[in-house]
């Protein structure tokens, strides 16, 4: 599918509702056997058929190209929306990593800005998951000191009439051991909920 002499790895796919599988993966650098080089971005094709034949692959992210690192891609979908979070190196390949999330709305042929979650305060963080639904999404990020200790964020992409569902987000993550808080953000410019999502998080407001 990719057929680029460059390395090629951790493949994610996904199928839509429009009868639309799409694949994402890691493209853009070569390995001499002692180190990488290139300019390594994520790379995404489209297949109308199950996968029986493919679109020509197309570069999906440019996050300090050509200095960048975009690894790791995270894929889900709900409909015809395809959530994609990855790890990148937004200040060079020598610091911190930082996570990324970005949307298409209609199966890949699109894509959204890319939105970067963590802050380079938070030091080393690396997506390890998403997945949500037409109207909000869920990131799971995570920070290594060591074996043993992981924090997570969690972000939330929402567009509901009432705060339902956050709450229930907000139970799930009093479950998860090192769980940090959530962000809110919407697609369709509602910020309605905006001020009572603030209140109910920090606890002003009962859940």
């Amino acid at each position: 599918m990719a057929n680029t002499p460059t390395h090629t790895r951790h493949p994610q796919i996904v199928a839509t509702s429009q009868r639309r599988v799409c694949c994402i993966w890691e493209d853009g650098q070569s390995f001499d056997g002692k180190r990488w080089s290139g300019d390594p971005g994520l790379y995404a094709a489209l297949s109308a058929d199950n996968g029986q034949t493919w679109d020509a692959p197309r570069r999906i992210t440019f996050v300090n190209a050509p200095h960048g690192w975009a690894t790791h891609a995270k894929a889900f979908a709900h409909g015809s929306r395809i959530h994609l979070a990855w790890t990148d190196a937004p200040d060079g390949t020598q610091e911190s990593r930082a996570a990324y999330y970005m949307t298409s709305r209609d199966g890949g042929l699109t894509w959204g800005t890319p939105e970067r979650l963590t802050s380079p305060s938070d030091g080393e963080t690396w997506a390890q998951a998403v997945t949500g639904t037409e109207s909000y999404a869920i990131v799971v990020v995570s920070r290594s000191d060591r074996l043993s200790y992981r924090r997570t964020l969690a972000g939330a992409y929402y567009d509901g009439d009432t705060l339902g569902n956050p709450k229930g987000w907000l139970e799930s993550l009093d479950r998860t051991p090192g769980a940090l808080g959530i962000m809110y953000t919407t697609w369709r410019n509602k910020y309605e909920l905006l001020a009572p999502f603030g209140d109910l998080v920090s606890g002003k407001s009962p859940r």
